[in-house]
């Protein structure tokens, strides 16, 4: 699955990196307006993909992909992030990479314990910025090779 291919790093983007580029924006901010989804998607040589930052991104991407007769995974992969229930009910169902929700909430909710303590002992907290969760990709059809 291809994403966003390689470009030299100087000289102009091409053009299809540019749409590439303006979907991987568009992605992160929902809803994604149908119009906008398509015209940055066509035309892209090559096998190409859609990653989306959450499954419900990648459910409506998948309507709106549906509706305008492209075929996933013929003409598109898609893949979300979150691993909701909901994107293996999809037609068709939508890979996904499933997080560990418990494992993030315990470590968020222990850092906010620690900087409350440190706070009431008038201390200064630990520089602690990120930590790793457990994840586990789930392939599904939306991105079986054509």
């Amino acid at each position: 699955m291809m994403l966003v291919p390689d470009w030299p790093a100087t000289g102009a983007m091409p053009a299809w990196a540019a749409r590439w580029a303006a979907l991987l924006k568009l992605a992160m901010s929902p809803p994604m307006p149908s119009r906008m989804l398509l015209a940055v998607l066509t035309p892209v040589p090559g096998d190409c993909g859609i990653l989306c930052m959450s499954d419900t991104i990648a459910i409506g991407a998948l309507r709106e992909l549906t509706e305008h007769g492209i075929r996933v995974p013929d003409d598109v992969r898609l893949m979300g992030f979150d691993g909701i229930p909901f994107s293996d009910c999809a037609n068709p169902p939508i890979s996904t990479v499933a997080i560990d929700v418990p494992a993030m909430a315990r470590t968020v909710i222990d850092r906010m314990v620690t900087l409350i303590e440190s706070n009431l002992r008038h201390e200064r907290p630990d520089d602690i910025t990120h930590d790793h969760i457990q994840f586990q990709v789930m392939p599904r059809t939306s991105t079986l090779a054509a």
